[in-house]
């Protein structure tokens, strides 16, 4: 089956391939704490693909709330979401790409 390269750079861009917006997303949270806008904001992610990857990271164990809230850019209440760092480590799904950081 021929795979078109835009198919392959959309599927390796949300979190598949090398650098993904997951491995984006635990990278964000390791030193600091985030609602679901500012980190669509900070890795330029849309909303939904966003909110999923938060959700993913919720299901395995790695991301929780920290049960803070901010506003958004329209100014409703959001959840801060936070990394846990112990889950993270134990099951060694953010790898080595904290960069340096001590755990």
């Amino acid at each position: 089956m021929l795979i078109q390269q835009t198919s392959r750079a959309a599927y390796e861009s949300v979190g598949r391939g090398c650098n993904s917006l997951h491995d984006r997303l635990l990278e964000s949270l390791v030193d600091e704490n985030y609602t679901c806008d500012e980190l669509e904001v900070l890795l330029e992610a849309k909303h939904q693909s966003m909110s999923a990857q938060i959700r993913k990271g919720v299901l395995d164990g790695d991301i929780e709330d920290t049960g803070d809230k901010r506003p958004t850019r329209s100014n409703r209440q959001a959840i801060v979401w936070a990394l846990r760092i112990e889950n993270a480590v134990e099951h060694d799904n953010v790898g080595n790409k904290y960069h340096g950081h001590e755990l």
